[in-house]
């Protein structure tokens, strides 16, 4: 079977890194037994709108902020980590605006998310450490999150979430 890809007009037109930080914990001990060495991920987007052209050509632009950061269950794991990035997204002028917002809101943070995988794993690597942020289904943890804000009506610009517990697989060098 042969797919032809339908191009979206949807775009993911670039992203940055705002802020990275990592610390390692030097006073971090090994324990015999790590199965009480769990985290969570506190994740945070923010979509801000940008405003239109004059011309009734140009279509819509967003930029999506992600705010990462690993939280462990006890008070001091092996690291702290902090990561924030932005993108930039746009759509065709005829998109629905409806089917827009949730594209910002939903799904761009997924692909934002998907650029700092790479990149934890390679600084945490560097430290000598093995660690890499989990796959998640991102986009139905932010609708769960804004089907929870929608019912207590607040504000569905913000999403935050805590990912649910992770045990660490890690492994020294």
């Amino acid at each position: 079977m042969t797919l032809i890809p339908k191009q979206s007009s949807f775009e993911f037109a670039n992203y940055r890194l705002l802020k990275l930080s990592f610390e390692l914990n030097s006073g971090f001990k090994q324990s015999e037994s790590e199965d009480d060495l769990h985290y969570h991920l506190s994740i945070e987007s923010l979509v801000k709108a940008l405003p239109r052209g004059r011309s009734p050509k140009e279509g819509r632009s967003s930029i999506v902020r992600l705010d990462v950061s690993v939280v462990w269950s006890k008070e001091d794991g092996p690291f702290k980590l902090d990561l924030s990035c932005e993108g930039l997204f746009s759509c065709a002028p005829d998109m629905d605006l409806e089917q827009y917002q949730s594209l910002c809101e939903l799904h761009a943070p997924a692909l934002l998310y998907t650029q700092l995988r790479p990149l934890t794993r390679m600084i945490a690597a560097e430290a000598g450490e093995s660690f890499v942020l989990p796959l998640i289904n991102l986009s139905e943890t932010l609708k769960r999150d804004r089907a929870e804000r929608a019912a207590s009506d607040k504000n569905p610009a913000s999403n935050k979430r805590a990912v649910s517990d992770k045990k660490a697989a890690r492994s020294k060098k």
